[in-house]
């Protein structure tokens, strides 16, 4: 069962007493990745070693290392078609969202290029040799736009899974890119370990040119999804409570950073974080706290860390926080990407 609303507001955003930048240590664990856009943590694995999965856009692949390791990581899966975006590296075809459904399944989200958005089921074995990003054990695609060309999706980005119960069915929610604008979210039912048929989640608006960046369901079941303030540089993003039943809207609050590409919850604090881009002097990672009063939700984006350009972020078991950036801007510079690790009071 889903939580009141007013108890929604208490659990998912609540947070403590502020911190300073400085109760959290920043370290580089991979570094040389080209446009690396998601993050994912094998499950089933001691909290004191586990394996952080990368999906590195701009190289095809999908690169992995271990905790307290550093590097440039081990292919995983390599050969996905890529095509670098210069002016808007978030705009990049290739692999973009990873999601452990086991230990062994791994779902990829991404777009082979020319409107080809994917959403792929592969299984992993413990051999040496990389996987060929065409050896999926699955591969859907989202149905024709036909009539509805705001249906017309380029490509799948983050995705976050439901805590399915009686109530909630147990599905992927995926954020579909259109050309140029929003193609709504899209779900995917999960059945025995597979993949369903994509089906729409919750439509974009006739009027709805803001794209969906961050997604992620906490403890209390519902599904978070950030939106780009109108201007990046200014207006502040927007924070979604979706019902995972309908995907109606239960609660909105604006952040008051531009734009929040991921989002994430402290398994050890249950506090929500997200990750900031689109503007150099806000670029990092931040805690949302509450700050409403009765009758008026309201929040606020503390900064714990500096982070130059980050695009997703996934919390390990031992409660340290894995961070994907593009890191500085270097016109003659491809490979400035790194996997960070921030470990403190998180």
């Amino acid at each position: 069962m889903l939580r009141s609303l007013a108890s929604l507001v208490v659990v998912g955003l609540l947070a403590a007493a502020a911190l300073a930048a400085d109760d959290v240590t920043v370290a580089t664990i991979l570094d040389g990745l080209q446009n690396p856009s998601g993050v994912a943590i094998r499950p089933e694995t001691s909290a004191d070693d586990y394996e952080i999965y990368v999906a590195d856009a701009g190289a095809g692949r999908i690169a992995r290392t271990r905790s307290g390791q550093s590097g440039n990581g081990d292919d995983v899966i390599t050969g996905f078609a890529s095509q670098p975006n210069r002016t808007d590296p978030f705009q990049s075809s290739g692999p973009r969202g990873l999601l452990f459904l086991d230990r062994v399944r791994l779902v990829v989200t991404g777009s082979a290029g020319k409107g080809r958005a994917f959403v792929r089921l592969y299984e992993l074995s413990d051999e040496p040799t990389p996987l060929a990003a065409e050896r999926y054990e699955q591969h859907v695609e989202p149905t024709a736009a036909g009539e509805q060309p705001e249906l017309a999706v380029e490509a799948f980005y983050g995705l976050a899974r439901t805590s399915a119960n009686d109530s909630v069915a147990d599905l992927l929610i995926v954020i579909a890119h259109g050309k140029e604008r929003s193609a709504g979210t899209w779900k995917v039912p999960i059945r025995a370990g597979m993949l369903g048929e994509l089906e729409v989640f919750r439509p974009s608006g006739p009027n709805e040119t803001t794209v969906p960046s961050g997604i992620a369901v906490g403890r209390h079941g519902y599904v978070v999804m950030s939106e780009p303030g109108a201007n990046r540089q200014s207006q502040a993003a927007r924070l979604k409570f979706l019902n995972p039943i309908d995907g109606s809207v239960a609660l909105e609050l604006a952040a008051d950073v531009p734009e929040i590409p991921g989002l994430a919850y402290s398994p050890r604090t249950g506090n929500l974080y997200v990750i900031a881009s689109g503007n150099s002097d806000r670029d990092g990672v931040y805690r949302i706290e509450d700050i409403g009063r009765p009758g008026k939700p309201a929040c606020a984006a503390v900064k714990v860390a500096d982070v130059h350009r980050p695009t997703a972020l996934v919390f390990g078991p031992d409660g340290a926080l894995y961070v994907t950036a593009l890191g500085e801007v270097d016109a003659n510079e491809t490979n400035t990407g790194v996997l960070l690790k921030l470990t403190g009071e998180l």
